[in-house]
């Protein structure tokens, strides 16, 4: 029976895990290897965001005081930076702007735009800056003057009804809700927000633009009624806050509004124009769903109030935001994402620990978190929530694949090494609200920006939570069609006094070789399993994310299934958030070798076939023309003894030449591979 090998070679991890993710607090924030400090003049700041606006490749620092926004390009190499130097060509100061800020490449020129607005007795201006590398002004400016120099160049704005309370604009938010690639920038009216509460109730998305510019009248203005379901639309609804992000995981990003401080409405991206260019939500589970409070108020500010991501790791976006209950305790609800979803939801009713989670510090009306996002802080490929309160300042808990319970009530501590252990979260407890995430100083590891208990803003530089190197290990050989276990050397480490790894994906990249993968799991309460349908994926979690012994336990247990595997294929190990592939080579399949004996007097042949796993150089000459050459030999010998000789000669060449030609080596003898250990290339052969 002819056999199909495998040679698979495993790679051996040595992990080491940080204990933290970003300085203890910020008094540890000294020079320019921990992060970066920005002087404040006054209060706040207010909101803090990052982005490019000049399209240097750098990321800039923004933050807004209760007056004025200032805008620090990037890159930054030194470690104070004093908010009276920016020129123009280093950053910019914009005047008379307090509100949210929004900021992304919304007309596709490579250079993130700014959006913000500004308050006009009470009726607010949305307001859009375009980015740019050409400077601006040296001096600090008004917003409306600067884009009324340059109609419909530099910017433009929506002016909201005057002598109302719209406040349109002071809630804003970007993302691509009709699957085009481009940004675009979504808007609404905040009535309610101060007196006189009137004025009408509607939400504007504009739609990004391929290339150009939005058009204006001769002041700047861009005109809301042009908006015709190609270019944008509306929604006649009120928002106190405005969110975006992707909650049904279509691609597309949804509105996600908080109508009343009580009620919250998700409106899905769709790339269908609107007729007319106005939607008309349905509430029926397909382009619209509620979420309705009960016996609680959703808080009411204008810092990030939603936050979109895989917070249980099941690929799927949730959603996230916080509440106040009636009995006065503060929490943040997680909802996990679906496919589909119902026209309406009860919190908190519907959470249960199975379709979502809540954080709470039970018996405490302290404010626990008036911002908010779901976003990966640690770098192991699940978002984590992120919140930031007046009383507990910034906080985080871990997102994971083992199963939160229903309620989660917090222990927060003052000592920052004893919050959450600092394995499944972390807590800065000389910070205050705002803060931000950004990579500043282009390590490809996320930092923090915070504001300080003095009005200063600090960016904090990240570490790696999970620093993890391979290296080559063993390789060994598998046959065709037969179940085993994936090698795993016991020397595998993890130190001591770090963060374990909680969870690790194993993935058949070849999705069509056939091969599947198997895990049997000897202990349900040590770790769990997540598979897709054709077992080519397998991720395995641990029940207890502080466990030490979860994944030296675990990986030995996962099985490869080979099947007609006929060339090279990879299989890739995920965990700590980084990736390491396992090349495996399909050997050829071995030939038969035949030995025949023949006779002059009789015509049965005998022949023996053996197979060996790893063919060798074959050292016999093909039978057949043995044979022919022996028969040549019997009959010419007898009659010319010197033929017979030169013939002799002549077969004595030819074999030498056919055993030259049989030691060239097999192809599975001199097979070289490559594989990725841990940031170089090694090459095996000679497997």
């Amino acid at each position: 029976m002819k056999k199909l090998l495998i040679l698979i070679i495993l790679s051996l991890f040595l992990i080491s895990g940080i204990e933290c993710v970003f300085p203890n607090t910020i008094a540890e924030v000294t020079n320019s290897s921990h992060g970066i400090s920005f002087d404040n003049p006054s209060t706040g700041p207010f909101t803090t965001i990052k982005c490019d606006i000049n399209g240097d490749g750098f990321l800039d620092f923004i933050y807004t005081t209760s007056t004025t926004i200032y805008v620090y390009f990037g890159p930054f190499t030194t470690f104070l930076y004093a908010y009276n130097s920016l020129n123009g060509t280093n950053g910019f100061t914009i005047l008379n702007s307090k509100t949210k800020i929004a900021c992304k490449d919304i007309n596709n020129d490579g250079f993130d735009d700014l959006m913000l607005s500004q308050d006009t007795n009470s009726s607010n201006r949305a307001i859009l800056i375009y980015g740019t590398n050409q400077g601006y002004p040296a001096s600090a400016f008004d917003p409306i003057s600067y884009i009324t120099s340059s109609p419909g160049v530099v910017g433009f704005y929506v002016p909201g009804e005057a002598g109302t309370g719209q406040m349109l604009g002071s809630s804003k938010c970007n993302g691509d809700f009709n699957g085009d690639g481009i940004y675009d920038f979504a808007f609404g009216s905040n009535i309610g927000s101060v007196t006189p509460s009137t004025g009408t109730p509607v939400t504007y998305v504009l739609y990004g633009l391929a290339n150009g510019k939005f058009p204006t009248d001769a002041n700047g203005i861009f005109d809301t009624t042009t908006l015709n379901g190609n270019n944008g639309f509306k929604i006649n609804t009120n928002t106190f806050y405005l969110g975006c992000g992707d909650v049904n995981s279509d691609g597309l990003d949804d509105i996600i509004i908080n109508l009343d401080q009580v009620n919250v409405y998700i409106f899905f991206g769709t790339s269908t124009p609107y007729p007319n260019g106005v939607f008309t939500p349905t509430f029926n589970g397909i382009d619209s769903f509620k979420i309705i409070q009960s016996g609680s108020s959703i808080f009411t500010n204008i810092l990030n109030l939603f936050g979109v991501g895989d917070f249980n790791g099941d690929g799927l976006n949730d959603l996230s935001f916080s509440a106040k209950k009636s009995g006065g305790d503060n929490v943040v609800y997680v909802m996990y994402g679906m496919l589909s979803y119902q026209p309406t939801y009860i919190f908190p009713t519907y959470i249960n620990g199975t379709t979502g989670t809540q954080f709470t510090i039970i018996g405490n009306s302290n404010s626990l978190c008036t911002e908010n996002f779901l976003r990966d802080v640690n770098g192991d490929g699940i978002a984590d929530l992120t919140c930031s309160g007046a009383t507990y300042k910034v906080w985080s808990v871990f997102g994971r694949l083992s199963p939160f319970p229903a309620t989660n009530n917090l222990v927060v501590s003052t000592d920052p090494n004893t919050f959450f252990d600092r394995c499944v979260g972390f807590y800065i407890p000389d910070s205050i609200p705002p803060y931000y995430y950004g990579d500043f100083n282009s390590d490809s590891i996320i930092d923090l920006q915070v504001a300080t208990t003095s009005s200063d803003a600090v960016v904090m530089y990240g570490t790696k939570f999970f620093d993890i190197s391979s290296s080559l290990d063993l390789t060994i050989e598998k046959v065709y069609n037969q179940t085993d276990y994936l090698p795993y050397n016991s020397t595998s480490t993890q130190s001591n006094g770090t963060c374990p790894i909680s969870f690790f994906t194993v993935t058949i990249e070849d999705q069509n070789s056939g091969d599947t993968l198997e895990f049997e799991n000897p202990n349900p309460s040590l770790a769990g399993i997540k598979s897709n349908a054709s077992n080519t994926t397998i991720t395995v979690y641990s029940i207890d994310p502080k466990s030490t012994v979860f994944f030296s336990s675990v990986l030995p247990l996962i099985k490869l299934k080979s099947a007609n595997s006929t060339q090279n294929s990879t299989i890739s190990i995920t965990l700590g958030g980084q990736t390491f592939d396992i090349l495996y080579t399909a050997a050829t399949i071995p030939t038969n070798t035949s030995t025949t004996t023949s006779s002059t007097t009789t015509t049965s042949t005998t022949t023996t076939s053996t197979t060996s796993p790893l063919p060798q150089s074959s050292e016999s000459v093909d039978n057949n023309e043995g044979k022919s050459k022996s028969k040549v030999g019997v009959i010419v010998g007898p009659i010319v003894a010197g033929v017979a000789v030169a013939s002799l000669l002549i077969f004595g060449a030819f074999f030498i030449n056919k055993k030259k030609k049989a030691k060239k080596p097999l192809e599975n003898q001199v097979s070289m591979t490559q594989i990725f250990t841990g940031g170089k290339i090694e090459t095996i052969d000679k497997f």
